[in-house]
């Protein structure tokens, strides 16, 4: 389950990343700790993680014509079954926990961005957090 900000731009704050792609085979890698990304106003300013990490923004930066690196998708994967790792980033996805997406590519919001826009990226990113809550529901809550 995904969606969009209305306004992309209304994203602020610090999520805890634990699992990413890496950039040549797109498997899941995942870092020795957790470690911050920093996104004001819907794009990545920081992180405190690994080179790694750094190269997989450099590649989505230099694809992207304002050299910016936009969080898009916000998802939810529902799967409880899926308790160990999974190599296929878009397995993995699937199971139970929070994913954001990094770079313009996801063709069900095309219109947000004109066509001269180039959109060749669509990262997922895993986050570490206990519970999502909107409008006091809770979305998500991790079990112990």
């Amino acid at each position: 389950m995904f969606t969009e900000a209305l306004d992309l731009q209304c994203l602020n704050g610090t999520m805890l990343c634990f699992a990413y792609p890496d950039t040549v085979r797109h498997e899941t890698h995942w870092p020795q700790q957790p470690f911050q990304i920093f996104v004001e106003q819907g794009i990545v300013v920081g992180h405190n993680g690994p080179q790694e990490f750094q190269d997989l923004l450099d590649v989505i930066r230099t694809e992207d014509v304002e050299d910016r690196v936009w969080v898009r998708e916000f998802g939810l994967g529902l799967n409880r079954n899926v308790t160990g790792r999974l190599n296929d980033v878009s397995s993995y996805e699937r199971r139970e926990g929070i994913h954001f997406s990094l770079g313009l590519k996801h063709n069900i919001y095309r219109k947000k961005f004109g066509k001269k826009v180039l959109q060749r990226f669509h990262i997922d990113i895993f986050i570490d957090a206990q519970e999502v809550v909107v409008d006091d529901t809770v979305l998500f809550q991790k079990e112990e």
